[in-house]
């Protein structure tokens, strides 16, 4: 029975842990994007450059390509 409340006692040690730690986690950030050059024609080959904030390594980032110059609603 000692052993039961030893383990409900670290059990709820770890999810205040990890819920506290999960306080202090910030969201990945974008900090800048670049395009050169920024108006390209067809078929022209562009380089975007991301400057980025993350929180855990290594990190992924997905790049969506469109035609239009202005964000699209889905």
């Amino acid at each position: 029975m000692k052993n039961l409340e030893f383990f409900k006692k670290i059990i709820i040690l770890t999810i205040f842990i990890l819920f506290a730690l999960s306080l202090y986690a910030g969201r990945p950030r974008v900090l800048s994007v670049t395009m050169v050059p920024p108006a390209p024609n067809f078929g022209q080959v562009v380089t975007v450059t991301i400057e980025f904030c993350a929180n855990q390594q290594p990190a992924e980032l997905a790049i969506a390509v469109s035609s239009y110059s202005t964000r699209q609603t889905a």
